[in-house]
């Protein structure tokens, strides 16, 4: 068995590549892509053997969060659902990882009970362990009509990418002020370990609705080799600009939670309508940020406290399906941020003098409009969209 699976830029007709977007400070992040660095095969090339053994694949493939969540999320893990597959809580957070390189997916059936593996083998010269992965799950079939399905992942030295906008702008200001190259590109990346855990339930309650619950907690930590993830300089060929790089960002570890209950209702064989509700929070924390202010290397490091914090989120698609191989999709979504991690002290362990505190800890980076998730209490954002699709 093998699977090769590309995105293709309709618009462009290329293979997109979404961290040259991000290095490119162009404030895009191209994020419908689910894809980077523009190589043909970028969502999943893998190779496998399936038997009374059971099933092995290896190669570049989505870990056992995405698979999982994929059957669990009542909108399929699509971009309107806070679950979306792309990064997100399939990468525990990070960029891209929600696909591995170098990983090992084994899964084997006993009776009712479907048992899976996953390992991605990561490392970088000077850290091994650098964006590996591990993780287990059981998917079980209760009953004819409901689905049973827990997983525990963890990633060491994991990354999260930002735009390169604000490396660039760094570092022009720190080539104004005699040091680096002005303008220079590149992603600001934030290294951390992560663990996931997720339970949820299925329930094919009659031939045409189909109603999904469940519950995920993930915990973000410093990274284990700190120092060894320092020495990684680019990624898929886009530099990391070092002068955005943060690999201490915890004072107190973050913890994410995430429970939903939705189903799918089929309107008619071709005519499908989804909808669920989720409810997104996270825990009080301290964050530990690198040095960015006008001139980045002049300045200390800098660490907010947020409260904690959550947010409801209400999401709906009408989907057609055109052809076996084709379909078209109506998506909204609403989000309400009914309490908000909102920074609760203005500016922590600056080692900074006091000149240069009151220039990184400005007034318009306080507790008073800081917040964990860019909204305050209160606020609500919506969106709508439409989409086509098409297999091959």
């Amino acid at each position: 068995m093998f699977t090769l699976e590309s995105g293709l830029n309709i618009a462009g007709g290329t293979n997109p590549n979404d961290h040259a977007l991000l290095a490119g400070n162009t404030g895009t992040t191209g994020a419908g892509d689910s894809s980077l660095n523009g190589q043909m095969f970028d969502r999943e090339a893998s190779i496998g053997l399936a038997g009374d053994f059971g099933q092995i694949q290896a190669g570049f493939q989505l870990n056992l969060n995405g698979e999982l969540l994929g059957r669990a999320d009542p909108l399929g893990g699509g971009y309107i659902s806070p679950m979306g597959t792309y990064g997100g809580l399939t990468g525990m957070g990070s960029s891209y990882t929600g696909r591995a390189s170098n990983s090992f997916k084994y899964k084997y059936s006993m009776g009712n009970t479907e048992l899976a593996a996953f390992y991605a083998m990561g490392g970088y010269t000077g850290n091994a362990g650098q964006g590996s992965q591990t993780g287990i799950s059981a998917k079980i079939a209760a009953t004819p009509t409901i689905e049973i399905n827990l997983a525990a992942s963890r990633m060491n030295d994991n990354v999260s990418f930002t735009s390169g906008a604000q490396a660039a702008a760094s570092s022009t200001a720190a080539a104004a002020a005699g040091g680096g190259s002005a303008g220079l590109p590149g992603l600001a990346a934030t290294y951390y370990n992560s663990t996931e855990t997720i339970l949820s339930a299925n329930w094919q309650a009659t031939p045409t609705f189909k109603l999904k619950v469940g519950y995920l907690t993930e915990t973000q930590s410093n990274p284990s080799n700190g120092a060894g993830d320092a020495l990684v300089t680019a990624n898929n060929g886009i530099p990391i600009a070092g002068n955005t790089l943060n690999t201490s960002p915890f004072g107190t570890n973050l913890t994410t939670t995430m429970s939903w209950l939705g189903g799918t209702y089929d309107i008619t064989p071709t005519q499908h309508l989804s909808a669920a509700y989720y409810q997104k929070g996270v825990n009080s924390y301290t964050k530990n940020y690198a040095s960015a202010g006008a001139i980045a290397n002049a300045y200390a490091a800098f660490s907010f406290n947020y409260a904690a914090g959550t947010t409801s989120i209400l999401g709906l698609v009408y989907d057609i399906d055109l052809s076996k191989q084709s379909d078209v999709y109506f998506a909204a979504n609403f989000q309400k941020f009914d309490s908000q991690g909102t920074a609760t002290q203005a500016c922590v362990s600056a080692a900074a003098t006091t000149t240069n505190q009151a220039q990184v800890c400005s007034a318009t980076n306080n507790g008073a409009t800081l917040s964990q998730w860019g909204a305050l209490a209160g606020e609500s954002i919506s969106y709508l969209g439409v989409g086509y699709r098409m297999k091959f």
